[in-house]
């Protein structure tokens, strides 16, 4: 293994994406089809705020059919920091359609779908969610603000 990629790996693990990023940016110009690399050097951009090229890399890894459910997800993460939410429901189909209980899946496309005003598909995926992870606080309360939403629930009745 190449020592940029050494040093890349150690400074990403240590937090320090800034850094690891410069190390990565040499491995992969050399390497340019380094999963691994491609992967983290996309969660470096992401933890750095950089959604546009953390997207790019995750694109790359998708278009080269490699750790594609991570990178679905990953890009699916950027897409929502990018108010790109018809993209999440995009990419959490895709995903879905061969992981259909895929948690984090379940969980971006159900809050992108409240984001664009779907409040009913959002119930339906926050709904699946919490009967796998019947205790993920996010879920439910996701849950409730789009049942609210969308006007469904015995809390939303005439009778207030």
């Amino acid at each position: 293994m190449d020592t940029s990629r050494d040093k890349a790996d150690e400074l990403f693990q240590e937090g320090q994406y800034e850094a690891a990023l410069v190390h990565y940016d040499k491995f992969i110009k050399f390497n340019p089809k380094d999963e691994f690399a491609l992967f983290n050097r996309g969660r470096s951009h992401e933890e750095t705020g950089d959604f546009d090229t953390a997207y790019d890399d995750y694109s790359r890894l998708i278009s080269m059919r490699s750790n594609t459910n991570l990178a679905l997800i990953a890009r699916a993460r950027c897409s929502f920091n990018l108010n790109n939410f018809k993209g999440v429901v995009m990419d959490m189909n895709t995903l879905l359609k061969t992981d259909p209980s895929n948690t984090e899946a379940l969980y971006l496309r159900g809050i992108s779908y409240m984001k664009i005003g779907k409040n009913i598909l959002a119930t339906d995926d926050l709904d699946k969610l919490v009967t796998i992870e019947p205790d993920n606080i996010q879920a439910l309360i996701s849950r409730g603000t789009a049942y609210a939403r969308s006007g469904q629930g015995s809390f939303c009745s005439s009778k207030f």
